[in-house]
């Protein structure tokens, strides 16, 4: 249902997944969804969402130089951005409360990410032993200015500890 390819290890209900079937198609330009489809959904850029803005799985190579996540999206999957590398500028919405391993690897053009709310949960880099994998934070590879809402408490802990695989 999620479109992950996961050998094992889902990126849903509990488990880990390293890989987004998109992952190999270096071309893709857009994803559009017909609009009576019952679980995804895309918009103007070709983005690919799971319906109702739950969650974002895969940008494309957007052509644009910014791009903003759907407001209500509240989950950013493995690789979402894997592919992509042209967005400078990324606007995360208040309403994003997760950001899976590996989210933004492949996006190196990144440089400011602009947060409008409470700190989402992050995924740090770590490697599971049974497997030999070794899975990197969710901005592996990434080297961005972060930007996020003044006197807001939830950031706190995400600043101390800055493992989530890029140079934030």
């Amino acid at each position: 249902e999620y479109l992950l390819e996961c050998q094992g290890y889902a990126g849903v209900d509990g488990y880990l997944c390293y890989a987004n079937v998109f992952d190999s198609c270096t071309s893709l330009v857009r994803i559009n969804v017909d609009e009576d489809n019952p679980t995804y959904a895309s918009d103007s850029y070709g983005v690919l969402y799971h319906r109702n803005s739950s969650a974002i799985i895969c940008a494309p190579s957007i052509v644009a130089e910014s791009y903003s996540i759907m407001e209500g999206t509240k989950r950013v999957f493995g690789r979402a951005f894997g592919i992509q590398n042209s967005i400078k500028t990324l606007y995360i919405p208040e309403s994003i409360t997760e950001i899976d391993e590996c989210s933004f690897v492949g996006s190196e053009q990144l440089t400011n990410i602009y947060f409008a709310g409470d700190a989402p949960d992050l995924m740090p880099s770590f490697h599971i032993p049974e497997i030999d994998v070794v899975c990197y934070g969710s901005f592996a590879g990434v080297t961005a200015d972060v930007y996020y809402p003044c006197n807001n408490d939830t950031w706190t802990s995400v600043i101390e500890y800055d493992d989530y695989g890029g140079n934030l």
